[in-house]
């Protein structure tokens, strides 16, 4: 099942908020245009619903990156891109 996805800001510089519908246990991976890993973000169990978490930009050198958004309900993927 796709989980849905947002950024705001997107573009964004320091940080940027991910709002995602998704239940279960869920973990955030952030990876660049080589497809490294730069950021991992264990979430936790979370109860079905709409969700909101903070992802941490600073020291990320400028370009596009994939956020994907791995649950037990489903996953979901978003381009940010920080200027």
């Amino acid at each position: 099942m796709e989980v849905g996805l947002a950024a705001f800001p997107n573009p964004a510089i320091g940080s940027t908020t991910i709002t995602f519908g998704a239940s279960g246990m869920v973990r955030m991976q952030l990876t660049d245009g080589a497809g490294r890993s730069v950021r991992t973000m264990a979430v936790g169990e979370l109860p079905p619903g709409i969700h909101q978490r903070e992802l941490d930009l600073v020291g990320l050198a400028s370009g596009p990156y994939v956020l994907r958004v791995l649950a037990e309900s489903g996953q979901g993927a978003l381009r940010v891109v920080v200027p």
